[in-house]
């Protein structure tokens, strides 16, 4: 199975390496490539995993890419997306965006992966190496099953990334918002 990595160049995400550092057959894109380029590519793989920050419009670019308008991906990729069902969707309110579309795969909603945003959602006494051990989990986890089927890395996931949500706020408030459909 190949699959085409779209992970916007951006420190604040470079957690999310760990899922697909060991996956062979992929073409990992991180910057520099322009939004058509990328709309064509999705056509061409098995599956996509689309990982970074993001809106319910989609994921956002962050400056990393040509004529992107600050999305890489959104609703003009739809009916590429509409015919595989093994893809990831990993970030902010990236929910609203597959449900809205009716797409497959596994999907986060507001997912907490920095203080700010902790502190955003209430958690106001949070430290970073709190978050930086929810990441890291989070990575691992789905990283070391990489080559399962998205719904039994859902399954590990809603029983090993909870497990650890009971010692880890933010670890339990990711832990219920993980989707697959």
């Amino acid at each position: 199975m190949n699959t085409l990595i779209i992970h916007p160049n951006d420190p604040t995400t470079e957690f999310l390496t760990k899922i697909y550092k060991n996956l062979d057959n992929t073409n990992v894109i991180r910057r520099g490539v322009s939004k058509n380029r990328v709309g064509e590519l999705i056509k061409t793989y098995d599956r996509c995993f689309f990982m970074g920050h993001g809106t319910p419009n989609g994921l956002m670019s962050v400056g990393m890419f040509k004529d992107s308008w600050g999305f890489i991906v959104d609703s003009n990729m739809v009916s590429s997306l509409k015919y595989q069902n093994d893809n990831f969707y990993i970030w902010c309110h990236a929910k609203s965006f597959v449900e809205r579309h009716n797409l497959h795969g596994l999907y986060t909603d507001m997912f907490i992966s920095e203080v700010s945003e902790a502190h955003y959602h209430g958690f106001l006494k949070v430290t970073q190496e709190e978050v930086t051990e929810s990441n890291n989990v989070f990575g691992e986890i789905v990283g070391s099953n990489i080559n399962k089927t998205n719904e039994e890395i859902y399954d590990i996931l809603k029983t090993e990334y909870f497990r650890f949500g009971k010692s880890n706020r933010i670890g339990k408030y990711n832990s219920y918002r993980i989707y697959y459909r």
